[in-house]
Parts: structure tokens; sequence; C-alpha cells
């Protein structure tokens, strides 16, 4: 982090800034869970995954910016316990 130049401190707080939006993309869902059809508008079943796997991807996409290797779990949405 000490070596980024200003451009790429930019990047990263874009990146940032759009993960901080995409954290909240699951809660703010839940809004849509009761309704699964409503006129013409049908709820997307998937949408969570979905707001989960892109909340995902744009996290990795930030970790290879940075040029830092991902950690074995960093796509495992699974509850994970070390004894």
């Amino acid at each position: 982090m000490n070596t980024l130049s200003f451009e790429e401190i930019n990047v990263v707080r874009r990146m940032l800034t759009t993960l901080m939006s995409l954290e909240t993309g699951p809660a703010a869902s839940a809004s849509n869970l009761d309704t699964d059809k409503a006129s013409v508008w049908t709820h997307n079943k998937d949408e969570v995954a979905q707001r989960i796997g892109l909340f995902n991807q744009q996290r990795f996409e930030l970790v290879r910016f940075l040029g830092v290797r991902p950690g074995p779990a960093w796509q495992s949405t699974d509850i994970r316990l070390v004894v």
C-alpha cells in the first residue's frame, strides 16, 4: 500500500466505495423477499445469491489490483469455525 501511486490510490478508493455499496445489497434485498409477483414484475429468486456473487467478484478484483494473493476461502460463503 505504501508504494501505490496517486492514481492507484484513487482506483482503490473507487473500488472500496463500490464494495461498500455492494456490501449492503443482500440485506437491502430483504424488502423484496415477500413478493413473488406483482402486476408484471416478477421477483428474481436468485437476487441475494447474485448480489453476494457480485460483491465477492468485486472483492477479488480489488485483491488482484493490489497484487495480493487471495486466501483459500476468498470465494466461500460458508461459515467456518476454527478451534
